[in-house]
């Protein structure tokens, strides 16, 4: 007997004891190929006359260690695979007239109705490369889909490649397959035979582009049917890829978006693998289609150095932040020069509610501190899966000093009877569906603070309170704004000293919000007569900020021809309303809230620590005059607030 023959007995043989693999309770189950059905190669055909490719792995990839197993075609038939599934005499051949390396390819035709094993139109070969839990090896070969390979075989349904299938009934744990217009890397997640914990497509590539030319594979596998053991890494063309995930999926739970590597189960638990070549392709698919192998090899990977484990740190390890202040995050990676990707309790650069985290480790926290624990993340881009994180606490900012508190009308700083309920000083006007209530924890001592919330359903929302009859009388408050849809060339009073009670009656001075015509936000004050004509607002240069608070003091003069108010914000400007005659009016109610505003323009804004008294007080010793002059007076009334 030749040596031809018996090397093709021997490999029958292995095939045949392949048949039988132990299942369940001393069950047999078939695998993919029954032996009968695996069909004697063709005669080697004559090497050609001229040059020779040479005998390198695909790419110029030399594999890691000793050789296990060689399916390169170089014996001039597919001898070197054991057995093959053929439909015809075109199915699985070897041919010279289009090689990547060497003097052979493998040449795997599929024609309508191909279908030798009686499931699935395919032509294959394989070889018992025997893969069991905690192996690694490696993989090289080159694949030539032909220029004219029908696309629909990868649109209209699904075709496989290169696999490596369990040694039982089932889906191949690992495989390469055409779907979606694309070649996909695919695992097939089995916790028993055929039954599924998950699929994924870890890896993709578009295959009309890549039609008529010869593609160099590279892969390393540790195989396991352990999620937390097994791997693949993958090389197209010599270049290490990125697992882009075509198809979408979780690519979190498998080592990242982008990572080199995916980090799942590639085997059924308790059973082993075995390497396919070739094409198989879904029932119902049209069209001749064709397809070359060459240089498949597999090493054992023994003798390969080991990368560097990469490693994150993250300094510091826990910061404390004011609300709207920032912190300076460093991250020290080692073995990668790919840097790193820098997160906010798992979300790629923060967002306004935990604080944001630029591409270079700066911290912005947000300006309302969050009630749940915050955490920078620095993860390396080279391997998903590694990352380390701070520990972050977003504080308050200290309150301003209290206003003083020298013949004090009254101080209200909600943590006692709510205003506007039965006995309480304070009474509420609202309109529509326009709310007051006390909020709990984000007063500026950590206490209630009132919040107003204006839809803008209705025009109002506020609390008024008397003041007696006073002459001169200053309000002041400390504000914050959390939401502000304020339209252009509108206005919105916030707090003001009127003479009479209810909305709208009588004198009266006001403050708020004014956003011009170009939608920049000011801080405004501004007067009105009793017969309800309104003087020019005056305009801060200062913008107020969303989600800071301000103290605001707003000081009233009363019983006079030239009356005027003036509002000292702390840390920045004094403003001065235009004159108004307030002859033989006197302030006699405090109000607070959204006092007015046109419907549409909702706000919601919160308030503390408000105390009124009877005469001016000085500002902070840093307020300073506003040096604005005549800077686009702006006309406010009714019908723009």
């Amino acid at each position: 007997m030749s040596f031809d023959s018996l090397r093709r007995a021997r490999n029958r043989a292995a095939l045949t004891a392949l048949c039988l693999v132990p299942a369940f309770a001393g069950t047999a189950l078939a695998i993919e190929a029954p032996d009968a059905l695996i069909t004697e190669d063709p005669a080697p055909i004559e090497a050609p006359a001229g040059e020779v490719s040479p005998l390198l792995a695909p790419g110029g990839l030399d594999l890691p260690g000793k050789v296990l197993f060689n399916g390169d075609y170089e014996t001039g038939s597919t001898s070197q695979w054991g057995g093959c599934q053929r439909s015809g005499s075109w199915s699985a051949n070897v041919v010279s007239d289009n090689v990547r390396q060497g003097l052979y390819s493998g040449r795997y035709e599929v024609r309508d109705g191909d279908n030798p094993i009686g499931y699935g139109e395919r032509a294959e070969c394989q070889f018992d490369t025997a893969e069991y839990e905690g192996q690694e090896r490696y993989y090289s070969w080159s694949t030539y889909f032909d220029p004219d390979f029908p696309l629909s075989n990868s649109t209209e349904g699904w075709a496989l490649f290169t696999q490596w299938h369990a040694k039982a009934n089932g889906s191949p744990p690992l495989g390469f397959y055409l779907e979606r217009g694309k070649m996909v890397l695919k695992l097939h997640r089995q916790s028993s035979p055929a039954n599924f914990a998950g699929i994924i497509s870890p890896w993709g590539m578009d295959l009309a582009s890549n039609r008529g030319r010869w593609i160099d594979f590279k892969v390393r596998v540790k195989w396991s049917g352990s999620d937390s053991i097994g791997f693949v890494e993958l090389w197209i063309d010599g270049v290490r890829q990125a697992m882009n995930w075509p198809n979408g999926g979780n690519p979190a739970a498998f080592g990242g978006l982008n990572a080199d590597r995916v980090n799942t189960r590639t085997l059924v638990p308790g059973y082993g693998a075995y390497a396919k070549q070739g094409l198989y392709r879904s029932e119902g698919l049209s069209g001749t289609a064709v397809i070359h192998f060459d240089g498949f090899r597999m090493t054992d990977g023994n003798g390969v150095t080991p990368p560097a484990a990469i490693s994150v740190g993250v300094a510091p390890a826990s910061a404390t932040v004011a609300s709207g202040g920032t912190q300076q995050f460093t991250a020290n990676v080692a073995n990668s020069s790919a840097g790193v990707l820098w997160g906010v309790n798992g979300v790629t650069g923060g967002n306004a509610q935990l604080g944001t985290i630029s591409p270079t480790g700066l911290y912005t926290a947000p300006t309302i501190a969050p009630t749940g624990a915050i955490t920078v993340s620095a993860t390396s881009v080279e391997n998903g899966a590694i990352t380390a994180s701070a520990a972050v606490s977003v504080a308050a900012p200290p309150p301003p000093p209290p206003p003083p508190s020298v013949g004090m009308i009254f101080r209200e700083d909600f943590d006692g009877l709510t205003p506007g309920s039965a006995g309480s000083p304070w009474t509420h006007f609202r309109d529509g569906a326009n709310a007051f209530s006390p909020t709990p924890g984000i007063g500026t001592n950590g206490s209630r603070a009132g919040t107003f919330t204006y839809t803008g359903a209705g025009n109002y929302t506020y609390l008024s309170r008397s003041l007696g009859e006073q002459a001169k009388a200053t309000v002041a408050a400390k504000i914050r704004i959390t939401e502000n849809t304020l339209a252009n060339n509108r206005s919105r009073t916030l707090m003001r000293v009127s003479d009479g009670p209810g909305n709208r009656q009588g004198a009266r001075y006001e403050a708020g919000l004014h956003r011009d015509g170009r939608g920049n936000l000011h801080w405004a004050v501004w007067g009105a007569t009793a017969s309800g004509s309104y003087t020019y607002a005056t305009l801060s240069n200062a913008a107020p900020k969303i989600g800071q608070w301000y103290t605001l003091r707003l000081r009233t003069d009363w019983n006079s021809r030239t009356g005027r108010a003036q509002l000292a914000v702390e840390g920045g400007e004094t403003l001065a309303s235009p004159t108004i005659s307030t002859l033989g009016a006197y302030g006699d109610r405090a109000e607070l809230g959204a006092v007015w505003s046109r419907a549409g323009n909702a706000v919601k804004v919160s308030y503390d620590d408000i105390v009124a008294t009877p005469f001016g007080t000085t500002t902070s010793s840093n307020a300073k005059r506003s040096t604005k002059k005549t800077l686009h007076p702006v006309r406010v009334g009714p019908s723009r607030r």
